[in-house]
């Protein structure tokens, strides 16, 4: 008869020898086992990196003047030959006045600067010899006239004496003998003065008047010019202030033009800000295009304002940049980001790959290669905030009590299936 506790306690022990034989391992087996559960990762080195400080701010672009061109004469506006929007170069017409009245005048002062010529070159050239002739013939008239009345006085005065005639025919033959010697007189002084020509004042007044008409048709046809009005420098048409017919005042304005080649760029600068931008520093300046294929449009400024009285309500102060505008890509008004180096020393700051950051709705942490005292790596978990991306990497911050330093190594591939304590074995990235 079979011993059945026996068999039992057989069959047992049988079991737990199988069981214990199946579950023991060499030495060999264990540390390829543990190997098996390590992580396989791929590190890249912590660098320091000099951080520049660059100021970012909004800024609106601004003509580089604006000019409200007036009449300079009143009229009547004749012409306009531009419109608004209209591109026009220094010296191109814009609008053209009524003149015609002046034109007038300017031909009556023509005529009466020929006649003041030929008046004066009639001086010049002195008396002509038929003048002269002329002249002594009368001279020589009005002498013989003067011995004839002096003759009959002569005759006169002998009969009055003698009781032959009267006093009144005596006087009658006195009076004539001085009046043709007063004739004979003039006549012999307007021969010298024919004969000397004309007086230095005379040419001298008239010279004057010559200058003075001279000057009269300059003036003339000045306001003639005046009357067309031209661009004082390449500009744009913003706005027509006045209409074909309409009346205008001198001062009056007509168009109003804007330089937009070059342009300011305003930016309003916060206080703690403004001392760390310098005159004459550069930045540079993006404009949003909106575009799919591209980030913007971007444009070299230099700083040339710094208006040192701000707003005292937002404590910000206006800073004005120089951008050069060949193509007319920035237009006033236009909102563009203008970033400025500032004059504040940079910074070193540590920076890792883009890849080594594991983030999670509560944290943002990396692995960092640590050796353990058997030589064997595994990874230290460290919290950190991001900050400026330069390329591929980006600065952090590290938690306060961590350790992250140049040169440490940390996780970029494999970090998704890290745990605390978790070893690691490193690989080389694939060629």
């Amino acid at each position: 008869m079979l011993n059945v506790p026996l068999l039992k306690s057989t069959a047992l022990l049988i079991i737990l020898q199988t069981a214990f034989l199946c579950n023991w391992k060499t030495p060999i087996a264990i540390a390829a086992e543990e190997k098996e559960k390590s992580v396989l990762v791929q590190t890249e080195f912590v660098k320091r990196i000099a951080k520049t400080n660059i100021i970012e701010l909004p800024g609106t672009v601004l003509p580089w003047a604006t000019t409200s061109l007036g009449a300079e004469i009143e009229g009547r506006v004749d012409e306009i030959y531009v419109r608004e929007g209209d591109k026009v170069r220094v010296g191109d017409p814009l609008i053209r006045m009524r003149t015609r009245p002046l034109e007038l005048q300017r031909d009556f002062a023509i005529a009466e600067k020929n006649r003041v010529v030929a008046q004066l070159e009639e001086l010049k050239a002195g008396s002509r010899i038929e003048v002269l002739a002329a002249g002594q013939a009368l001279v020589e008239k009005a002498q013989a006239r003067m011995q004839f009345a002096r003759n009959e006085l002569t005759r006169i005065e002998k009969l009055y004496k003698n009781g032959v005639v009267s006093v009144n025919e005596f006087d009658n033959a006195k009076t004539l003998a001085e009046e043709s010697t007063a004739e004979f007189n003039e006549r012999f002084s307007q021969w010298e003065e024919l004969k000397a020509g004309p007086r230095i004042e005379q040419i001298q007044r008239e010279e004057a008047n010559l200058q003075a008409s001279i000057a009269k048709i300059k003036i003339i046809e000045d306001q003639i010019e005046r009357g067309s009005l031209r661009s004082p420098f390449n500009a744009v048409v913003v706005r027509k202030d006045s209409e074909v017919g309409q009346w205008l005042e001198a001062g009056d304005p007509g168009l109003t033009l804007a330089v937009v080649d070059p342009v300011r760029i305003e930016i309003n600068v916060p206080q703690h800000l403004f001392n760390q931008i310098g005159k004459g520093s550069t930045g540079n300046i993006h404009l949003d295009t909106r575009s799919v294929d591209s980030s913007g449009m971007k444009f070299k400024g230099q700083v040339v304002e710094k208006i040192s009285v701000g707003n005292a309500t937002s404590r910000t102060f206006p800073v004005r940049l120089r951008v050069d505008n060949p193509k007319g890509a920035l237009a006033a008004g236009m909102l563009v980001q203008v970033e400025l180096e500032s004059s504040k020393p940079s910074q070193q700051n540590l920076f890792v790959p883009k890849d080594a950051l594991v983030r999670s709705p509560s944290e943002i942490i990396l692995w960092v290669i640590r050796s353990l005292e058997d030589n064997s790596l595994t990874a230290e978990k460290i919290r950190v905030t991001p900050g400026e991306a330069q390329g591929n990497m980006i600065a952090v911050q590290i938690e306060k009590g961590a350790s992250l330093k140049e040169g440490d190594q940390v996780v970029v591939h494999g970090n998704e299936r890290m745990r605390p304590d978790t070893k690691v074995v490193l690989t080389q990235p694939a060629p």
